[in-house]
């Protein structure tokens, strides 16, 4: 059981939630992403002048488990368009595809199968569908 969870994440930063066994960080995902529903309590994402934007997080959130969650017989390129028609966000994917890859340095692995990749690779390619 959750109480008193207080959680700040700043615009364009990662966030990671530690902690032992059975002390609610899966919970508090599920909660943050709209898998489970809370019993009280407000969920929003405030901008710089202290006014809700978000109510709702399940798309604004990404979720990297700590096991990766690719197809081996997909290529990064359709791991990651598989994974943007989940989240219902293809109208962009193509820019966002572009700016993802860059960053992670996907680039030269887009067209590579996942059974090919190395383990590094392999986590980049999740933290990407994240």
């Amino acid at each position: 059981m959750l109480k008193g969870v207080d959680l700040t994440v700043y615009e364009n930063e990662i966030a990671i939630i530690l902690g032992k066994n059975g002390e609610g960080k899966s919970t508090l995902i599920n909660i943050l992403i709209g898998r489970l529903n809370k019993n009280y309590g407000d969920i929003s994402l405030i901008d710089n002048m202290n006014k809700k934007i978000y109510t709702k997080l399940d798309n604004l959130v990404g979720v990297c488990p700590q096991q990766d969650i690719i197809f081996p017989h997909l290529t990064v390129r359709d791991q990651l368009y598989l994974f943007s028609i989940f989240k219902n966000s293809t109208v962009e994917f193509e820019q966002e595809l572009s700016s993802i890859s860059h960053s992670l340095k996907l680039d030269q692995l887009l067209d590579k199968h996942a059974a090919t990749l190395s383990g590094g690779q392999k986590r980049r390619a999740t933290i990407a569908i994240a």
